[in-house]
């Protein structure tokens, strides 16, 4: 009864709707403001008084971003990347958290731990020896380099693990009296079982591959090599020459970039967020 109460008292759900408009607006405002700044011209940004909205749409900011320093070549090797980073993260991660959740072994929960342990290690403390051994191994300089350090992902196995667990085991029995070995088990019971989880550990791999910046900084050198998040930072090259940085074509071509990734998310929001629910369901 007083849950109930609580649930509909009328203050309580208009401050909650006001946080929540509050927060959107916190998120909304400075892509807003990027969307409305990529139409601008020079004489908006560099005029004597600031204008939020512009004097005059120039559609064209979009078209010289593409042409500048050579953007698709940026986002073919973005794609490039996080697609191949995605599907081996993913495949390993499954294949990793179906032995964690339901391999019986000698230390499997202690390997559990620890490797998730591995997960508080900044990734900055293992840039020199990942490089050493990207450059040991001939990799310096190549996407295979700059993809590799990146398809081991330790929560994503314990997402999968997680979502693994909450599955009865008289699924399991039932599979083993049809005569399923471990690999048919997998493939034909628990990964149809968790697709959901495998969308929402995707996305999320997918989007962390795709903003990547420190690792593709240290590991790239070559120009035709470079990811948006480092082939982005040639549009800021003019002020480095004492020019007046295009801050327009700037705004857009930033835009273009999370383009891909805000297609991805409409597109499988919905999954995602089942996913991550499922995820937590058993420790």
């Amino acid at each position: 009864m007083t849950s109930n109460k609580i649930k509909g008292n009328p203050v309580q759900k208009v401050i909650s709707y006001l946080l929540a408009i509050l927060l959107l607006l916190l998120v909304l405002i400075p892509f807003i403001t990027a969307l409305v700044s990529s139409f601008k011209t020079a004489d908006d940004f560099y005029g004597n008084s600031y204008t939020l909205w512009p004097s005059d749409w120039r559609i064209e900011n979009y078209l010289d971003a593409w042409n500048f320093a050579a953007f698709g070549t940026f986002l073919k090797n973005s794609i490039v990347c996080a697609v191949v980073v995605t599907i081996c993260s993913t495949i390993i991660s499954s294949f990793a958290a179906f032995g964690f959740a339901r391999l019986h072994f000698f230390g499997r929960d202690v390997i559990f731990y620890i490797f998730i342990m591995t997960q508080g290690i900044p990734f900055v403390v293992l840039f020199i020896p990942t490089y050493l051994l990207m450059n040991n191994l001939g990799l310096v300089n190549t996407l295979a380099g700059l993809i590799l350090p990146l398809i081991s992902f330790p929560m994503g196995t314990f997402l999968m693990r997680q979502t693994m667990l909450s599955i009865p085991i008289d699924y399991e029995y039932a599979a083993m009296i049809d005569g399923c070995n471990r690999f048919q088990m997998f493939f034909k019971v628990f990964l149809p079982m968790v697709n959901n989880t495998v969308m929402a550990l995707a996305i999320f791999t997918f989007m962390g591959s795709w903003n990547n910046y420190i690792w593709p900084l240290v590991i790239i050198s070559d120009q035709k090599l470079y990811t948006l998040p480092i082939g982005l930072t040639l549009y800021t090259v003019q002020s480095s020459m004492g020019r007046r940085p295009e801050w327009s074509v700037i705004m857009a071509a930033a835009l273009l970039s999370v383009l891909p990734i805000m297609i991805v998310y409409c597109f499988a929001s919905r999954r995602f967020m089942e996913g991550i629910a499922l995820g937590g369901l058993k420790a």
